[in-house]
């Protein structure tokens, strides 16, 4: 079973790596994708996540206090409800209450990294294996394992805070952001394998997202280039469809909000 990791900051980044460590051991036949442990160097990263997401099964999103109001997350949690079950992506919690999700975020069952939270992760996805072990199984490892897992999540919330360099500023900028081309590409991708049912207002959300991670990261000439792309897909949305008269006022904001950093 191929699992997909979504992580943004870097205690976010280290739960990542070890949920990519410990839920094999725990499980047989899983094969997680983690960006930073995944992606060599000089690989396109909006190609390889459309990539993995067209293959992967299930979905794991790191949540953490410095990372749960994470507009990249937001956005690509949106694109991964689109490719994968809403009952097949589990935001995993560390050191942030459910109370505090927002967004495509909370239409997830979310999981605390606490050892019953941790347990319900390992149960939730053997249920999906070809093969489950006996839940018997799975506690006996994890009587084993959990004493070090906890150790090592203790040690994430430290390594965390020294180095600052995140995901959201150094491997998506320079990787996505700056590559409206690239943008296109895992867009059109990601559109392609949506139901063509599906709500105009979750496209549209997907390009607020977008919008407000750019608005906190980029610079003015990024920005402006990433809200003349957004401007082209909102138009998309209004040519393609019969809106509803919220989706359309949701849309008209949205073109307002755009327009304050193209014009």
């Amino acid at each position: 079973m191929k699992i997909f990791v979504s992580w943004s900051g870097e205690i976010s980044r280290e739960v990542a790596k070890l949920l990519k460590k410990w839920l094999p051991r725990s499980l047989s036949d899983i094969e997680l994708f983690v960006s930073e442990v995944d992606i060599k160097a000089g690989e396109r990263w909006a190609g390889v996540l459309s990539n993995e997401l067209s293959v992967r099964q299930y979905a794991i999103v790191c949540l953490t206090s410095d990372n749960a109001e994470s507009a990249w997350l937001n956005f690509e949690a949106g694109a991964i409800s689109k490719i994968i079950n809403e009952s097949y992506v589990a935001p995993f919690l560390f050191n942030v209450e459910i109370s505090n999700i927002d967004g495509p975020l909370s239409q997830f069952q979310a999981k605390k990294a606490t050892l019953e939270g941790y347990k319900d992760l390992l149960k939730s996805i053997n249920s999906l294996i070809d093969k489950p072990k006996p839940e018997s199984e799975i506690e006996e490892t994890l009587e084993i394992f959990w004493p070090k897992i906890k150790e090592e999540l203790e040690n994430a919330n430290q390594n965390g805070n020294i180095d600052k360099v995140s995901r959201d500023t150094k491997s998506i900028l320079s990787d996505v952001i700056f590559s409206i081309n690239d943008l296109r590409e895992q867009v059109t991708t990601i559109e392609n394998k949506v139901s063509p049912t599906s709500s105009p207002t979750s496209r549209l959300e997907l390009i607020s997202n977008l919008i407000s991670y750019a608005e906190k990261n980029c610079n003015d000439e990024a920005l402006s280039n990433i809200a003349k792309f957004c401007q082209m897909e909102v138009n998309r949305v209004f040519s393609d469809r019969v809106l509803s008269e919220n989706e359309i006022a949701y849309g008209q904001k949205l073109r307002k909000k755009l327009s304050e950093h193209t014009n």
